[in-house]
């Protein structure tokens, strides 16, 4: 009778736990995930990331180690600023054109740089904003990468046909 009991209770178990039938925990899996997750957000060299401009965004946090923000300007270009990333991180600046195809090469670096020109960006960002700008402005095609210092590399990207991908990377 105690061995039916104790059966039961083992069967009960497994199935409370969320384990298969070779006794492996799902559910301690999933724990062990999302403590490892916390952990390395926790850990983050570069912190929580947060809106680069002072306004005419909305920024969102996708998780701890990614945001969205979606710039507001009166522009032909739309913008959209992907954060991600901890100790290596990566600011993608995507500047899209409504038509259906960008400009000439040197006509859309100028032009995503005048665009990030007119925008209130923090003050603790205009110095980065600044470098990007500069950098923008001396690139001359598309898969260039230019290094701004030691750690940090501008690289341009063409994903579509109407799309110019500008990505800040940061090795900390």
């Amino acid at each position: 009778m105690t061995r039916q009991i104790l059966v039961v209770l083992f069967v009960v178990a497994l199935a409370l736990c969320g384990c298969d039938d070779r006794g492996t925990a799902n559910i301690e899996s999933a724990q062990q995930n999302a403590v490892a997750k916390e952990a390395s957000s926790s850990d983050c060299v570069r912190g929580t990331s947060e809106a680069l401009l002072a306004s005419q965004s909305d920024f969102v946090r996708i998780s701890s180690a990614e945001a969205r923000e979606s710039v507001r300007a009166d522009s032909t270009i739309t913008l959209a600023i992907r954060h991600f990333g901890c100790a290596h991180y990566a600011l993608d600046f995507d500047f899209a054109w409504r038509d259906r195809q960008m400009p000439p090469v040197l006509s859309a670096l100028k032009d995503a740089a005048g665009l990030l020109e007119r925008l209130p960006f923090k003050t603790e960002y205009r110095q980065l904003t600044a470098s990007l700008i500069a950098s923008l402005r001396k690139m001359e095609f598309y898969g260039e990468t230019v290094a701004i210092s030691d750690n940090e590399t501008l690289t341009v990207m063409t994903p579509a046909p109407n799309l110019l991908r500008v990505r800040y990377d940061v090795a900390l």
